[in-house]
């Protein structure tokens, strides 16, 4: 694995992507979805439009990171007590 900063890791594949193997997903929590979506873009991750949602329990974007695996970013709304 290698070091990709943002909160994204890059993963590096040898010959079979993992995507090839079957749908996959991997969520992560962040603090700011746009930041990271723009981060996994610049390392050759792709935003899946219009995949973005902004609801009352918090924001939701779907990408693909460069090997194909689909990545869900999402935040979480704060709670009454301010908490995520």
């Amino acid at each position: 694995m290698g070091e990709a900063g943002a909160g994204v890791v890059a993963i590096s594949h040898i010959g079979l992507c993992v995507a090839d193997l079957g749908p996959t997903l991997f969520s992560l929590l962040v603090e700011d979805v746009d930041a990271v979506a723009e981060r996994l873009c610049a390392l050759g991750g792709t935003v899946l439009r219009p995949t973005r949602l902004a609801a009352k329990n918090g924001e939701f974007i779907y990408c693909l990171d460069p090997g194909g695996i689909r990545v869900e970013l999402m935040r979480l709304a704060a709670g009454p007590d301010g908490a995520a």
